[in-house]
């Protein structure tokens, strides 16, 4: 599958799920994964680059907070 297609695929499934509310990057793969019925699962290293790039773009932005000790780095939709 063509490179460019393959990443509007997943920016914008990763768009998609943020447009429910903020969320952190293992729980963006499981949602991936369960609204596409298992047929598309993220890898760390396709979902970081993803989300770097469209944080880049304006498109979303980022914050930390810590949840039962560990930190976690969440992603929004940019107002």
């Amino acid at each position: 599958m063509d490179t460019k297609l393959l990443n509007g695929t997943l920016e914008m499934m990763m768009l998609e799920v943020l447009s429910q509310g903020p969320s952190y990057g293992y729980e963006i793969v499981q949602t991936v994964l369960s609204r596409s019925g298992g047929q598309f699962e993220l890898k760390e290293g396709s979902l970081y680059p993803a989300l770097h790039r469209l944080e880049r773009q304006q498109l979303l932005s980022s914050y930390w907070t810590e949840h039962e000790g560990r930190r976690r780095k969440y992603y929004k939709l940019s107002a």
